[in-house]
């Protein structure tokens, strides 16, 4: 994997650990390659001279392996060494697992271990039943860190239950309006009633109080007053003497 920063990208830590690690076994490297050199070119140097340049040498190795060991236990290494730790650090990151249409409670048992969950709120839904997780954020295929993140879902209150309103001796406009409001439909059933006046609600089915599912259909049983009375006729056969 490529990897390069510029150096204005670079903190006043990273140049001075760059500084150790680089720089510094260079240094040494360059006095040793000198030593070496000047005893085998058989030049006249003087003994405090190659004890000095040893020393330089000696204490720039330890001083760079310091750094490194300072380095090695530090746990924001600098950007540098970003692909040695890369994958070490990656290890604890596992891709998000889907948890939409699945149970909020057996879901947090199950991956009590991995991650923690949180409900972030609970909405109504007709497509999710009661305590099923609609949606979650971080969502599926997304990096978390195995034993340190916090998982947010969005769970499933079940169908919204409506009661069904009490309109009866209310007029037939405003016996629907009613239904609507509370989030149901209607339906007009017409009969007729010998106390509610025409055109007035007497009752509904289902009846007022009992609740179901948003969006139903609720008859309003509408007066059409009075029946009107019916006269019945007898017919009669004239009388014959015998």
């Amino acid at each position: 994997m490529a990897f390069s920063v510029s150096l204005t990208m670079l903190s006043l830590d990273d140049l001075v650990i760059c500084y150790s690690i680089f720089i510094l076994p260079l240094a040494a490297l360059c006095l040793f390659v000198k030593v070496i050199a000047d005893f085998i070119s058989k030049r006249k140097v003087r003994k405090r001279t190659v004890i000095t340049e040893l020393a330089c040498a000696v204490l720039a190795l330890g001083m760079s392996g310091a750094a490194a060991f300072l380095l090695m236990i530090s746990t924001t290494p600098p950007f540098w060494v970003g692909e040695i730790f890369r994958d070490r650090e990656m290890e604890n990151f596992q891709p998000m697992v889907n948890l939409v249409g699945y149970d909020y409670n057996e879901c947090k048992s199950t991956y009590a271990s991995y991650f923690d969950m949180e409900i972030d709120k609970e909405v109504y839904s007709d497509e999710y039943p009661e305590g099923t997780v609609i949606s979650h954020s971080p969502k599926e295929g997304s990096l978390i860190e195995v034993g340190n993140s916090t998982v947010k879902c969005v769970v499933s209150k079940g169908t919204q239950m409506i009661t069904v309103p009490n309109v009866c001796g209310v007029s037939c406009e405003n016996a629907g309006n009613m239904i609507e409001e509370a989030g149901l439909r209607y339906r007009l059933v017409f009969e007729y009633s010998e106390t509610v006046p025409n055109g007035w609600a007497i009752s509904t089915t289902p009846k007022a109080g009992e609740e179901v599912e948003k969006d139903s259909t609720v008859d309003i049983i509408v007066s059409k007053g009075k029946e009107p009375d019916t006269e019945d006729t007898v017919e009669t056969s004239p009388v014959t003497d015998t």
